[in-house]
């Protein structure tokens, strides 16, 4: 089966499935309303700042973003704290997870930790924020390129089982391995408002693929998964393809650059 006939297939054609074609190739197809890819984690600077000085940056930019939204109480507009590269580490996570925890007073919607040295300690912290009930405002979380590994996703799959109000989660270019992508799908079953997952450049493999594929197949509310560079191969792809024709809600999925042919989405 080609890949082009397997796209028009899943979900009665309403669906973009992007497959491990190279760019430029024929049936290769981008998506422009989404965000750039997630590229490979890369080291951040050294000494540029202390966890803790970055930290209390973050707090300020909080302290600032709370006084403007003060002021404009009538704007619908998305609040968004962006934290990208502030070198939070795992200090500057915990500041910040228990500011946010204390005080709700400025709903934030939209939170970008993305390139923040986070680690598991730090993802553990923000899993609280995912967790609590009362920030239910947010809505989006960027955690591309943090170094979370194992211990972290099981704190991240946890939160993300139990909430009820995040639509957007990215956590492409961390150190997953197949038992910390299966903590993600694990939450995925019982999850019933997320949307959007980024799990681009993580090593997944096969068997991760394999408990996505069973989390699809019971998930009835997310609607793109990018899985884009996670080294799978036929057996996982084969597992993802009997799921999509069951899965109903998925609109987008891509699995692009990977590691397999034709022959896996058979």
């Amino acid at each position: 089966m080609s890949n082009a006939m397997f796209a028009l297939q899943v979900n009665d054609g309403d669906s973009k499935v992007f497959l491990n074609e190279s760019p430029g190739g024929e049936g290769y197809r981008t998506a422009p309303e989404a965000a750039p890819p997630a590229q490979p984690a890369k080291g951040c600077g050294k000494g540029k700042r202390s966890n803790e000085d970055g930290g209390k940056q973050a707090l300020e930019r909080l302290s600032v973003l709370r006084a403007a939204a003060s002021e404009h109480t009538d704007d619908a507009k998305p609040v968004e704290l962006d934290l990208f590269d502030m070198k939070l580490g795992a200090e500057g996570a915990e500041m910040l997870a228990a500011e946010l925890e204390s005080d709700v007073s400025c709903p934030v919607h939209v939170l970008n930790l993305c390139k923040n040295k986070l680690g598991d300690e730090g993802a553990a912290a923000i899993a609280k924020i995912i967790k609590v009930d009362k920030l239910r405002s947010l809505r989006s979380i960027d955690l591309r390129m943090n170094k979370i590994a194992l211990a972290g996703a099981e704190r991240l799959g946890l939160a993300l089982g139990a909430n009820h109000t995040l639509t957007s989660l990215d956590i492409s270019s961390n150190d997953f391995n197949t038992k910390a992508a299966a903590c993600i799908a694990l939450a995925l079953e019982s999850n019933t408002t997320l949307e959007t997952l980024g799990l681009e450049y993580n090593t997944m493999a096969d068997e991760g693929a394999e408990r996505m594929a069973l989390a699809l197949s019971k998930n009835s509310t997310l609607t793109t998964l990018l899985m884009r560079s996670c080294e799978i191969r036929a057996r996982g792809a084969a597992s993802l393809a009997r799921a999509l024709a069951v899965n109903r809600s998925l609109k987008k999925f891509d699995i692009s650059t990977n590691e397999f042919g034709d022959e896996g989405m058979d």
